[in-house]
């Protein structure tokens, strides 16, 4: 397979050549999970997969409850379909409570604190949606005292236990529910399904992957990664490019790809592989991933990184800038200013 062929099958798999879903949480389900710390973001990298689809339509998915965002990978915010997210935080929880607890140790955190704010948060959630900062203010009439960071991690912590996740929005503001009130019927696998599905579902939207780019998406164990991988790859295709094996559903690749498209920050096409050198030359991934690991957005040709964009609000309008890595020739310029219009328009529906 050609570096060619790797970024037609890739560009297929993860929804951003051939034919489009037009249901953003199939489109969630379909990745797996995708990456969702910038909010805004997020909800362009679902609009760039669906170009049919409206903010709206994207927000009424997670307000309805049918697209959850929580912690539930490596660990960051996710997307995942609500239907998914019960299994997934059993399988991916313990790992994630385990990085928790060193981080916990070092803020001087202790496990009585963690286990009564659970309690109180628990009780405090019944029937209701809550800010962070009403969750809080709900801590600290209890006498749990936090600062910034241990109340980042507090909230962490109810979402890794599964206790609580993303509610709908209040005004502007993001809120919490208890899980089992927001997806009251969750799948219950045994830790092999478990493994199974997420290699599935990694492979299926991803692919072609290798191992150590599941293990690294997934942030499962390596022998975790591997027993996942096992479980699925007698479904899956493998070739070997550049020395390392690489895994894929099998599938016709788009024969037309898109000629320049601009992703978000913290999109799947990069973040979801521990090697990106398909895609990204290592000349310019500094200049794409910064050393603390911030995913900036970036603008593809043919599936090549080529530069960065950031959008700027300047009063009633949207400003796209653009930043190529090498001088862009006049098409570049011109679909560059075509795809930002798609974008500008996308984020006023």
């Amino acid at each position: 397979m050609t570096t060619k062929e790797l970024i037609q099958y890739r560009l297929t798999s993860q929804h951003l050549a051939g034919q489009h879903l037009t249901d953003p949480a199939k489109l969630v389900q379909r990745l797996g999970a995708m990456q969702a710390q910038d909010f805004r973001m997020s909800k362009w990298a679902i609009g760039v997969r669906i170009p049919v689809v409206t903010v709206g339509a994207i927000e009424a998915a997670l307000n309805e409850g049918r697209i959850i965002r929580t912690h539930v990978l490596r660990p960051t915010w996710h997307l995942v379909a609500a239907e998914d997210l019960g299994w997934m935080i059993a399988l991916t929880g313990p790992h994630l409570k385990r990085t928790l607890a060193s981080y916990n140790r070092n803020l001087g955190l202790d496990e009585a604190t963690v286990a009564t704010s659970n309690k109180i948060i628990s009780k405090a959630l019944e029937g209701k949606n809550l800010t962070r900062s009403e969750i809080i203010t709900v801590l600290e009439r209890k006498g749990i005292h936090t600062d910034p960071m241990k109340a980042s991690q507090i909230m962490f912590g109810i979402e890794v236990a599964g206790i609580a996740c993303s509610g709908p929005t209040k005004g502007k503001e993001h809120t919490y529910a208890l899980t089992e009130e927001r997806v009251p019927s969750q799948a219950v696998l045994t830790k092999a399904e478990a493994l199974f599905m997420l290699a599935d579902r990694y492979f299926s939207g991803h692919g072609p992957a290798s191992l150590k780019d599941f293990q690294w998406w997934s942030g499962l164990p390596a022998g975790e990664a591997r027993e996942g991988l096992e479980s699925v790859k007698s479904t899956l295709h493998a070739i070997l490019v550049n020395t390392e094996t690489l895994y894929f559903k099998e599938q016709q690749p788009a024969s037309v790809i898109p000629e320049l498209c601009m992703l978000p920050a913290f999109d799947e096409y990069l973040v979801g592989y521990k090697n990106r050198d398909a895609v990204l030359p290592q000349v310019f991934s500094r200049q794409t991933i910064t050393a603390n690991g911030i995913f900036k957005p970036v603008i593809l040709n043919r599936g090549v990184v080529i530069g960065n964009w950031k959008a700027e609000q300047k009063k009633e309008e949207i400003v796209v800038h653009p930043s190529f890595f090498a001088p862009a020739t006049a098409r570049q310029e011109k679909l560059t200013r075509t795809v930002a219009t798609s974008y500008i328009a996308f984020r006023s529906t």
